[in-house]
């Protein structure tokens, strides 16, 4: 088995801010001094230029489809070379 695996991303500008806002906040991603008070002020003040540069690409994260599409490729190129699995 192959997993595909990616940290996602927002599917719309409303979900941007909450976006960042959990990525800012998780110690494991982005380990951080008083986390808890900086996550939320570091994701205000991020979303206005993310917000425009997901607008200018189509208005979400295209993570999810390229992952969808690379997956089928890769499915798509190991049933040529391994049909039997």
């Amino acid at each position: 088995a192959i997993v595909l695996m990616n940290m996602g991303g927002p599917h719309t500008l409303s979900e941007v801010e909450p976006f960042l806002f959990n990525l800012f906040s998780d110690g494991d991603l982005i380990p951080i001094p008083f986390q808890s008070k900086l996550a939320p002020w570091i994701a205000k003040r991020r979303t206005p230029g993310i917000v425009e540069q997901y607008r200018q690409i189509g208005g979400g994260s295209p993570i999810k489809h390229w992952t969808e599409t690379q997956g089928k490729m890769l499915e798509k190129l190991l049933d040529e070379q391994c049909p039997e699995t």
